[in-house]
């Protein structure tokens, strides 16, 4: 092991803790956490505030490692109360409190936070601090899906001529999933090459772990059978790489129709998540996709949620939209429909833990919410988009769903047709991808059907509503009659006139069909 002279100075410990923090060896057997605590105590009593902002930092990215947003937010408001008369120690832990409010979920915060606390930082600050604090701005302003933009180039140059390496690697570690949701995958592999050089070089084995996930992804986009990497036992892994890589799991499950392996998928995913401590999102969107996906029926997807989209979430809100898109109720695909419209508003086009295209699944639930025309257009905008991208199944998959809708409607299907060529020629090549196309080509039918289906339903007068509603409450005709005060004979005409205009003959089918389109409970 690499040695090191012993620290003599609250300085030389929180030199030695960063060092050991991302793998690098440091001075003899002693743990980085306990460099980081021997310089806490000198720092608070001491009133060394600037030492005391960068133990704070240290201490924060143990805590995030480990997936504790809440703890790490009380250490920096616990600093905050000593460093409160010193304006840069203030900018440059305000800067730090920035990005983990955007990993909790709250970005709106976060922005406003990262702006006041760049401009507190200029005018306070100077050198390693200032370039510290600003680049803690960028990374929260890049958790809250905000566009990288050229401010973002000028920073990373001004790292690295400052030579941060280590810098370099958070801000790419935060650049890469950006890049992935704005669909900039092109842009995304030479910063993933660029960060696994400058993480080999700095021995940085905690943002390997990252690296490791970016290349997966950047490999399984256009390749979804690509062998899942796991991490190494003796590897330093943050719980954000850890989330990334299981939820990757699913979608390889998923998408190769690997249905044995999704249990256990998506138990391992849960667990990630819980361990994250950061806003992942609901839960309960990746197992209605699941289940949606195989065609399991799914009894309710929870609603798009009220706060703003980031980065960390992000992926949990385009599972819980496709799960709509492929077996939503209509007013689930209302919901989900106005949620991915502020998502592609936003210039979001995809996700680096779920690699779909925003604009396909767009188009499937504007399918199902019966805008079929609209729904052809976001489909085309979907394959063209996820070519341009590099996305060579979900340009297949796009080509597919929107030849199959135009064949619709246009009723023109003949064998030989354009149309069909390309349906054809896209199945193959999803084929050749491990994917079957299949499933993929029911859904635009299942979908068309389902609008069908709502516009047969709007139909229903509300005293066919009514009955229905006692009915599938488990009451007889008879009872019916008596609670609505009709006779029972008009219970039974009301009852098959329904049973007319749902398309089914059975009580039992009619009952099924009128919850699926959430005419009654």
């Amino acid at each position: 092991m690499e040695s090191a002279a012993p620290a003599s100075s609250v300085g030389d410990y929180l030199d030695a803790a960063r060092a050991r923090l991302v793998g690098i060896r440091g001075p003899g057997e002693v743990s980085w956490r306990e460099l980081v605590d021997r310089s806490l105590g000198p720092t608070y009593s001491g009133g060394d505030l600037t030492n005391l902002a960068r133990a704070v930092q240290l201490l924060v990215n143990l805590l995030e490692g480990d997936g504790r947003f809440a703890d790490a937010v009380r250490e920096i408001d616990n600093a905050l109360g000593y460093a409160r008369h010193d304006p840069g120690a203030t900018a440059s832990l305000n800067a730090l409190k920035a990005a983990m409010l955007a990993g909790r979920g709250d970005p709106e915060g976060a922005i406003l936070l990262s702006s006041e606390s760049a401009a507190a930082a200029r005018a306070h600050l100077e050198d390693d601090a200032l370039l510290q604090a600003l680049v803690l701005c960028k990374a929260a302003r890049l958790q809250a899906l905000k566009a990288p933009g050229p401010s973002f180039d000028r920073l990373f140059a001004e790292v690295v001529a400052a030579g941060r390496p280590l810098d370099q690697l958070f801000l790419l570690s935060w650049l890469v999933p950006a890049l992935a949701a704005r669909g900039e995958v092109d842009e995304a592999r030479p910063r993933i090459r660029a960060m696994a050089a400058v993480a080999l070089a700095e021995s940085a084995v905690f943002r390997g772990a990252d690296v490791v996930v970016f290349r997966y992804w950047a490999n399984a986009i256009t390749a979804p059978a690509h062998e899942l990497p796991e991490f190494e036992g003796r590897q330093k892994v943050n719980a954000l790489a850890v989330f990334r890589l299981r939820a990757l799991k699913v979608w390889r499950a998923l998408i190769l129709r690997e249905r044995p392996a999704v249990p256990a998928a998506l138990a391992a995913l849960d667990l990630a998540r819980g361990r994250l401590g950061a806003d992942a999102g609901d839960a309960g969107n990746w197992v209605a996709l699941a289940s949606a996906w195989f065609g399991e029926g799914v009894e309710s997807i929870p609603v798009p949620p009220q706060r703003p989209p980031t980065l960390a979430n992000l992926a949990s809100r385009l599972a819980g939209a496709y799960a709509a898109a492929l077996a939503g109720t209509p007013l689930e695909a209302k919901h989900w429909f106005a949620e991915v419209g502020r998502l592609r508003t936003a210039g979001i086009r995809g996700s680096l833990e779920l690699p779909v295209s925003v604009d396909r699944i767009y188009g499937l639930l504007a399918l199902r919410s019966g805008k079929a025309a609209s729904a052809r257009r976001y489909m085309e905008d979907a394959a063209e988009w996820a070519t341009t991208a590099g996305l060579e199944a979900e340009a297949c998959l796009a080509t597919i769903q929107a030849g199959e809708l135009g064949e619709k409607l246009r009723t023109n299907g003949e064998p030989g047709s354009p149309v069909r060529q390309r349906i054809a020629a896209a199945a193959v090549r999803l084929v050749e991808l491990g994917i079957e196309p299949i499933p993929h080509r029911f859904a635009i039918h299942e979908a068309w059907d389902a609008a069908a289906l709502r516009t047969r339903s709007a139909m229903l007068t509300p005293r066919e509503v009514e009955v229905l509603q006692h009915l599938a409450g488990g009451e007889t005709y008879k009872e019916t009659a008596e609670a609505l005060g009709i006779a029972w004979s008009t219970v039974r005409t009301v009852a098959h006139r329904v049973h007319g205009k749902l398309g089914v003959e059975r009580r039992i089918d009619a009952i099924r069909v009128a919850r699926k389109m959430s005419l009654i409970e």
